[in-house]
């Protein structure tokens, strides 16, 4: 389906939008683009007839409230039969729900936002490794390594999700990087992991994480996170048996290693990977496909959960 009948069809839909914060904000303004039928339920100021409201009348709700709430309105609007996008970090009681939400998903969608997936860079990274450019890949290297106080103005980190032992912490905010490395790879297994509280910042979180994934077709990806680098860091190093790419995803530079080390530089429009998420959330549901990435999102969440369980009591 053409991307101007998707959108002429999302003109007609009832939307509920669930949570009001930064990404409620940008998905809300980039759904009025789209759509005016737009319904916003937020605990902290709306009314209870405008949940009631979403409940009865939306056909497509998107979840954009913090993580503890997530499972909660995850069972209600899949008992009442809605299309669900839901922001990352999904749930983390995975085990219990996994089958229900992959039968709901035969029916209805369920889909989970990572937006780095379209990202441009992202994306021709991803058609290099179908087309084998770089050759047998034998592992990849994953960085997010940032300064937690400069992601948002006026953001009192104490004071949020982040500030939680086990809904908030790096490997949560950052979970985006395993789910790269499955996109890119296949479905993984946790092979080792270690967390950790730095008391840099003084919040009740990990601050650091450091992940090793071993995918089934034998890749392993090593994935770093951290908020404490005040000299922000996001890359992807992947080694093959042909060339060797390296890629900084925040300034959008690439390279691949071979006799001519062309650097290659792709514009950076981040509202616009939001923008085509929305997209492909709608082709979905008009093209009555299930969402196949969704067996993904549930393996990244279901390593991410034992990570956090186990961990729990040291941090």
């Amino acid at each position: 389906m053409k991307i101007t009948s998707i959108k002429k069809k999302i003109s007609g839909r009832k939307i509920g939008l669930i949570g009001f914060g930064s990404i409620g904000k940008r998905h809300f303004k980039n759904l009025k683009k789209l759509n005016s039928k737009i319904t916003i339920y937020d605990s902290r100021f709306s009314k209870i007839s405008d949940l009631k409201y979403i409940y009865d009348n939306c056909e497509d709700v998107f979840i954009c409230s913090p993580l503890i709430t997530h499972e909660n309105y995850l069972k209600k609007f899949m008992k009442l039969k809605k299309n669900i996008f839901i922001e990352k970090p999904f749930i983390l009681n995975t085990k219990k729900l996994s089958k229900k939400i992959l039968d709901y998903n035969k029916r209805k969608i369920i889909y989970v936002g990572f937006n780095l997936r379209f990202r441009e860079i992202i994306k021709f990274i991803k058609k290099k490794l179908i087309n084998k450019t770089l050759g047998k890949i034998y592992w990849a290297n994953f960085m997010m390594s940032s300064y937690l106080p400069s992601w948002r103005k006026k953001y009192n980190f104490r004071n949020s999700y982040t500030n939680s032992k086990f809904y908030g912490g790096v490997l949560l905010d950052s979970i985006h990087e395993l789910d790269l490395a499955e996109y890119f790879f296949g479905r993984s297994k946790l092979k080792s992991y270690f967390i950790e509280n730095l008391n840099i910042l003084k919040i009740k979180s990990d601050e650091y994480a450091n992940i090793i994934l071993k995918h089934e077709n034998k890749v392993i990806s090593n994935i770093q996170l951290d908020y404490i680098n005040k000299n922000k860091k996001r890359t992807i190093k992947i080694c093959g048996s042909k060339k060797y790419l390296e890629a900084d995803i925040s300034n959008g530079l690439l390279q691949i290693k071979e006799k001519k080390n062309n650097i290659k530089k792709f514009k950076l429009d981040n509202n616009k990977e939001y923008i085509e998420e929305i997209i492909d959330f709608y082709r979905l549901i008009f093209e009555k496909k299930e969402n196949q990435n969704l067996t993904s999102n549930l393996n990244i969440h279901s390593i991410v959960s034992h990570i956090k369980k186990n961990s729990f009591k040291n941090l």
